[in-house]
């Protein structure tokens, strides 16, 4: 047998090597490093102990037949016409189960449905996800995963995965109930630090004992809609949410609000969990705030004006025209059409024996960001980065573009300490309040604002808004409008935003998005023309548009 088996090797390498030299096809050769860790007496590749030779085990997962479906909690029964999407894995395969009556179970806690085509996805790692309902999924068409994602959120939202034969629903929305008695047909919610509540999108990431949550909010600060006297009303929220500094609930008919319910302390929801604030009636009482009807933001006129990094804008003392800085220290006139009708390049140095200087102050100029005007004696004052605060006082105005008078009519008066640090996200805006007193705002800090004595330069207000408003992320341009006792605030971070602020800056009373601009550093409310302006520095290349408002002039709050 070994001289049989020594010729039949030969024979089998001698075939072997003819056949290759024949057709010349190249002989793959192996890595010499490859494995070279691998020892001789190595068990790898040995069948295991009971296992049968030669057969390698298949996935198999879940197979088309019936399963069962229990509602949630909040969900409670199923009803006719409820549609459960389900999907795969690691597949692409889904199918949407619409629930007829022989399909509901024990009035209605279980249904038993019939499932084939979701089965045909790959099951590894993990088997199959549902969830209702599904006109309220986003009904992705690639490898789905174990993620559901819902893109109508204002509703109650279930997910399950599949446990034997069984889905087990699970909430992943919470909701905030209350009722009103009375002659109210609509209401309207905001939370009190103004945090966006409209959600647009939330993506449930299923696992065994814990589920995954990521929402997209668009900002909107207030959810509306109707109500009925004496019926509960549900508002939904996707996921878990965390509301500071509460709510507060708007009641009203047919467009006018005129009561409100105020929640003062932190609200949290969990997901599954049902806040009930109970019949909320007897705590209604009137409001002085805009409530969920503040101006209305309507036509945008862009004008491409001749100004380098524009950073600064508001009004002149008597209306006619607008001023304007830029970040190399550049002042300007700008007429409403964006027309340039004066400017100068500001010279730096030590204005000598100026009436105004007081002594020990030292006057030079910087970075210019803000401007703004004093109503009581219409001097001018400019903030520059990183925290210096200048004046260009009113005598000197007459002559201030005129070149050889540029280099001492700016002077620097003063400094904000806490904005030291801040290098050019410092001192980036200003506005004149009222009784000689300014706003300051810098952009880091997160949106760092300062009320100062202008003729004490006494630090009066000292406040990080963007911890008490995380949507406001900067402070890039002020405008306080005595008219409304409202406080302007521009974000130029993305999404670009206008603030409307109380005018003690407790309180946001309203938020605008900008569409189409690129950095937006100034804002200037122009009552005389219903309107707000906005100073856009896009660099080299600078804008100023003109927003148009309607009920502009409608709301006074100051005590």
């Amino acid at each position: 047998m070994k001289k049989f088996a020594f010729y039949l090797l030969l024979n089998v390498l001698f075939f072997g090597l003819m056949a290759s030299s024949c057709e010349q096809t190249p002989v793959p050769v192996e890595d010499p490093t490859e494995d070279e860790d691998k020892k001789p007496d190595d068990k790898e590749g040995e069948k295991e102990e009971g296992k049968d030779e030669g057969k390698t085990e298949e996935p198999t997962g879940p197979q088309p037949g019936t399963y069962q479906l229990v509602a949630s909690p909040l969900k409670g029964v199923w009803e006719v016409g409820d549609q459960v999407y389900v999907h795969g894995n690691i597949g692409t395969e889904a199918e949407v189960i619409t629930l007829a009556a022989e399909n509901i179970l024990e009035g209605g806690k279980k249904a038993q449905v019939a499932l084939s085509t979701a089965t045909n996805s790959p099951s590894e790692p993990d088997a199959l996800y549902a969830a209702w309902p599904a006109e309220a999924v986003y009904q992705y068409k690639g490898v789905l995963k174990n993620k559901t994602t819902f893109e109508d959120c204002d509703r109650l939202l279930t997910v399950a995965y599949l446990e034997g034969d069984t889905f087990n629903f699970t909430d992943v929305s919470s909701t905030l109930s209350f009722t009103v008695s009375g002659d109210y047909n609509q209401y309207a919610l905001v939370a009190n630090n103004f945090a966006g509540l409209n959600y647009t999108r939330l993506v449930v990431e299923q696992s065994t004992g814990q589920n995954k949550f990521s929402t997209k909010n668009n900002g909107e600060p207030f959810r509306k809609g109707a109500l009925e006297s004496g019926k509960t009303v549900h508002l939904w929220f996707p996921g878990k949410v965390s509301i500071k500094g509460g709510i507060t609930l708007y009641v009203g008919k047919d467009g006018d609000y005129p009561l409100a319910y105020r929640l003062d302390e932190k609200l949290s929801l969990a997901a599954g969990e049902d806040k009930d604030l109970g019949d909320i009636t007897a705590s209604l009482e009137p409001h002085n705030d805009p409530g969920p009807n503040p101006p209305t933001m309507g036509k945008r006129t862009k004008f491409k004006v001749k100004f380098n990094e524009l950073s600064g804008l508001c009004l002149s003392a008597d209306g006619d025209f607008l001023w304007s800085v830029g970040d190399n220290g550049e002042l300007a006139q700008f007429d409403f059409e964006g027309n340039l009708l004066n400017r100068v390049v500001l010279k730096w140095g030590d204005a000598k024996d100026h009436p105004k200087k007081k002594e020990g102050e030292t006057w030079g100029g910087y970075d210019t960001e803000g401007i703004t005007v004093n109503l009581l004696n219409n001097d001018i004052w400019v903030s520059m980065e990183q925290n210096y605060i200048g004046i260009i006082p009113f005598e000197d105005q007459a002559t201030i573009f005129a070149a050889d008078t540029a280099w001492s009519v700016l002077n620097t008066v003063f400094r904000i300490p806490d904005a030291a640090d801040y290098g050019n996200s410092g001192t980036e805006g200003i506005t004149y309040y009222k009784d000689g007193k300014a706003y300051i705002g810098a952009q880091d800090g997160p949106a760092h604002l300062f009320l100062y004595d202008l003729d004490t330069h006494e630090e009066l207000l000292n406040v990080r808004l963007g911890d008490k408003f995380p949507s406001m992320s900067e402070i890039a341009g002020l405008s306080y409008d005595p008219y409304t006792d409202w406080l302007w605030v521009i974000d130029s971070n993305s999404p670009q935003k206008m603030f409307a602020l109380s005018g003690d800056a407790s309180r946001v009373l309203a938020v605008y998005i900008l569409e189409d601009t690129d950095n937006p550093e100034s804002i200037c409310v122009d009552h005389m023309r219903s309107c707000i302006w906005v100073g856009d520095d896009a660099g080299s290349t600078s804008y100023i548009y003109r927003y148009d408002f309607e009920g502009l002039d409608n709301f006074n709050i100051a005590p």
